[in-house]
C-alpha cells in the first residue's frame, strides 16, 4: 500500500520461459584435428553453455586457440602468437567446458 501511495505502479507480467544466455566470455577457435578424434562441432554446445562462441577464423577477438600441438607453426598458431592469444590443448579445453559427448 505504501508503494502505491508513493506512486509505484504495478502491472501484470507473465514470467519469462526463456533462460538468459550466460555472459559472453569470448570466442574460441579450434584448429586442425584433435587428439581425441572429436569433431569441432562437438564442442559448440559445451562452449556455448560455458559462455564461449565457437568460431572458425582467427581474429583479435578470439579468447583461445585450441590445437593438438601448441608448438605448431600453422598459420593460425602464428597469428595467435602475433596477437597474444593463448594457445591451449584439447585437455585444457575439456577443463574449461567439462564433459563433451
Amino acid at each position: 500500500d505504501r508503494l502505491l501511495a508513493a506512486g509505484v505502479t504495478v502491472s501484470a507480467h507473465a514470467p519469462s520461459t526463456t533462460v538468459p544466455a550466460p555472459p559472453a566470455k569470448g570466442r574460441v577457435c579450434i584448429s586442425g584435428s584433435l587428439p581425441s578424434g572429436r569433431k569441432k562441432a562437438a564442442y559448440a554446445a559445451p562452449l556455448a553453455a560455458a559462455g564461449y562462441a565457437l568460431v572458425d577464423e582467427m581474429s583479435a577477438d578470439v579468447a583461445y586457440l585450441v590445437v593438438a600441438d601448441p608448438n605448431s607453426t600453422s598459420a593460425k598458431t602464428k597469428k595467435a602468437r602475433a596477437l597474444g592469444i593463448p594457445i591451449i590443448t584439447e585437455d585444457t579445453l575439456l577443463q574449461m567446458v567439462g564433459e563433451v559427448r
